[in-house]
């Protein structure tokens, strides 16, 4: 299975190689200005050319606590952010924020629950607008999954085994928000996304020194930008516009849609929503 670093090509094998890529993508976040104070300490961003970012954390006496990859998406999608779901883990940069996710376009009514989570959650939390709609933008992050070469294909195979291990019954443009489902409460932002590929770009990390693919992904909602490693995707010399994919991806992303003010945060103990919820839609 990939990991989410090496998804947008920054792939380190040793952890001292792992904390001196940080350490450059901290300064070079400093000198172009990608840097945000807040009540918790500081937020950094570093965007590689290649789209691939790193966002770093330190608390207010400058110590690292955690980071998160990402890709710098341009796509734009409407939200309901509902609540924080705080980390399992106990980090309060990598809680999660749960939402009614709303597609690409501006209508009120829901597709499904996500858990997102969210790079800039330092800098942000206090200023997501939660109980109202706003926009917000993300990728996916690949870490495994199958192509097949058109729908067709994929409907027969379908049709053959409608619940075979590989797709599960799902249609060629679905998502099922898996982290959610957690008895625990261990959220992740995991997904389960079936879509049909659009366009296929390969990227050149440049501080990461890898490659990676860009997939633009046609699922329920609208076309995810999808970061992949080589490698991951079982018949990957099927992987085409045309193709559909079946992939887990761990989602990223951040608001674009902010209060002018910090406000109250509301924040739920974790819990399962099951799949009564995932598959009731409703309107405000």
């Amino acid at each position: 299975m990939a990991s989410n670093l090496g998804a947008v090509g920054f792939h380190r094998d040793e952890i001292a190689e792992v904390q001196k890529m940080l350490s450059v993508a901290f300064d070079r976040a400093e000198e172009a200005g990608n840097v945000v104070e807040h009540a918790e300490g500081k937020t950094l961003r570093y965007v590689d050319p290649s789209g691939a970012t790193l966002t770093i954390h330190v608390d207010r006496g400058n110590s690292f606590e955690c980071f998160q990859p990402g890709f710098a998406s341009e796509a734009r999608f409407w939200w309901r952010p509902e609540h924080v779901v705080p980390d399992h883990d106990g980090c309060r940069f990598c809680d999660r924020v749960y939402a009614e996710f709303l597609g690409d376009d501006a209508g009120n009514e829901m597709y499904y629950p996500v858990a997102l989570t969210v790079e800039t959650m330092g800098a942000d939390r206090a200023l997501t607008p939660f109980g109202e709609t706003g926009e917000f933008a993300f990728a996916g992050l690949c870490r495994e999954g199958q192509v097949w070469g058109d729908e067709a294909e994929y409907e027969r195979e379908l049709e053959a085994e409608p619940w075979s291990e590989e797709i599960r019954g799902f249609a060629s443009r679905s998502l099922i928000p898996s982290g959610t489902f957690a008895d625990d409460g261990a959220w992740t932002s995991d997904v389960v996304a079936h879509g049909v590929v659009t366009s296929v770009e390969e990227r050149e990390n440049e501080l990461g020194g890898s490659r990676f693919l860009l997939v633009k992904l046609e699922t329920l909602g609208g076309t995810f930008d999808t970061c992949v490693a080589p490698g991951t995707l079982e018949r990957e010399e099927l992987l085409a516009p045309g193709a559909v994919v079946g992939a887990r991806l761990t989602l990223f992303g951040r608001p674009l849609t902010l209060r002018d003010a910090p406000r109250d945060v509301p924040t739920a103990e974790r819990e399962s929503k099951g799949l009564g919820r995932l598959f009731r839609r409703r309107k405000r």
